[in-house]
């Protein structure tokens, strides 16, 4: 993981409020005898204490439930924003173009839920993103709850630590930085609003 000090994220509530942004996350475990085993689902943050958990559900039965079983250590990863820099945009000279991103490492144990924990965890997602729709958890079939149900498991894992990374061209000066935003601004592809976004709190934090 990289660990260049100026791209250092360790604000724990920063951390959170970026994870409860960027919600669908990529979870990694070992496969004895094989390659690792990974997903990607969508992901609750909560704390409990001076602890901080994820829940979520994966399909049962499947290769990844498998090696989640076989071991509970697991790196989850929640990408974010991410975009090309072009090193014309710098004011000093002969320096390499490169790629600004912000990504949260969390390295945890995972502990899968039983039948009742899972159907919670399920109402859980979909009241968040549902509320009051014609799809809302509480609308729903019941048999159909409990057939759906017994397709997915839920799980929860604590956190041991984390390691984030917001690369948004810290190490360059002020008016580089500036520069930089103007001209994501100005090019406007993919993520580049919202990067220039992202780098313009930055730059107006440290003020």
């Amino acid at each position: 993981m990289y660990s260049i000090p100026e791209f250092t994220v360790t604000d724990q509530q920063r951390i959170i409020e970026f994870i409860k942004a960027n919600p669908f996350a990529i979870i990694t475990a070992n496969n004895p005898g094989s390659f690792p085993e990974t997903t990607q689902v969508p992901l609750h943050v909560f704390t409990k204490e001076d602890d901080i958990y994820f829940t979520g559900h994966i399909m049962s039965k499947t290769g990844h439930h498998k090696a989640f079983e076989a071991d509970k250590n697991v790196l989850v990863t929640f990408p974010g924003i991410q975009c090309y820099i072009s090193a014309s945009w710098y004011k000093k000279p002969n320096v390499a173009s490169t790629w600004n991103y912000m990504t949260v490492f969390a390295c945890g144990e995972l502990e899968f839920l039983n039948d009742t924990e899972t159907i919670k965890e399920l109402k859980r997602i979909t009241d968040v993103y549902e509320k009051d729709s014609e799809a809302s958890f509480h609308k729903l079939p019941q048999d159909y709850v409990i057939h759906m149900a017994r397709a997915v498991i839920a799980f929860k894992i604590k956190v041991n630590k984390f390691h984030a990374i917001f690369k948004l061209s810290q190490n360059h000066s002020d008016e580089t930085r500036i520069n930089i935003i103007r001209n994501l601004r100005e090019r406007k592809e993919g993520n580049d609003l919202l990067m220039a976004e992202e780098m313009e709190k930055e730059l107006n934090s440290k003020k």
